[in-house]
């Protein structure tokens, strides 16, 4: 949590942080996912209250401040949303204040906003579900709304979308996804 409100100022510097509870429940979660005491965790709390911003874009550069090694498949339903997430996790990496603090991470390859790495054999990998992940692989598999919320509108024309949308969300995770994690030891 202290990293997040650190580092808020590299992606949103004309907004102030707004601390609350469940920023720091999130931030235990996402620090225990780190120690390996839980490997799987979903993150269910409405739009607009950080849960993007916690899980998507500064979780990947606070862990990367001690393991730069570790390799991030990312993934939302549309891929300018998940190039965004990417490049602002970026913005954190490549601020003087980061750079500054662990300058072993912040060394970037950047190749573009859907795949970039560190010189120390991190990455970060951006996708969808209508894509592909074929040939990479993550110790971190990061999936922020695989389907978009508006799908779940009570009318029965989008209800029969969203069924499609989760289906085709499934088959893309069972397929592909789901033999995308490196499981590694001394995580």
């Amino acid at each position: 949590m202290d990293f997040v409100q650190e580092a808020w100022h590299t992606v949103k510097p004309n907004e102030p942080f707004i601390k609350n509870w469940h920023l720091d429940a999130i931030a235990a979660h996402l620090e225990a996912v780190s120690r390996g005491e839980i490997h799987r965790l979903q993150t269910w709390i409405p739009p607009g209250t950080m849960k993007t911003g916690m899980c998507t874009v500064y979780w990947h550069p606070w862990e990367w401040t001690t393991r730069p090694w570790l390799r991030y498949f990312t993934a939302s339903y549309e891929i300018h949303l998940v190039q965004r997430f990417s490049l602002d996790a970026q913005k954190v990496i490549m601020s003087p204040w980061y750079q500054e603090r662990w300058p072993e991470a912040s060394d970037l390859n950047l190749e573009a906003a859907t795949y970039w790495n560190n010189k120390q054999g991190g990455s970060r990998f951006a996708t969808t579900p209508k894509s592909t992940g074929t040939g990479e692989h993550g110790h971190r598999i990061v999936i922020d709304d695989p389907v978009p919320a508006r799908a779940a509108d009570n009318s029965n024309d989008l209800l029969v979308d969203l069924r499609t949308l989760l289906n085709q969300a499934n088959e893309w995770y069972d397929s592909t996804v789901s033999s995308r994690y490196i499981d590694n030891a001394e995580m």
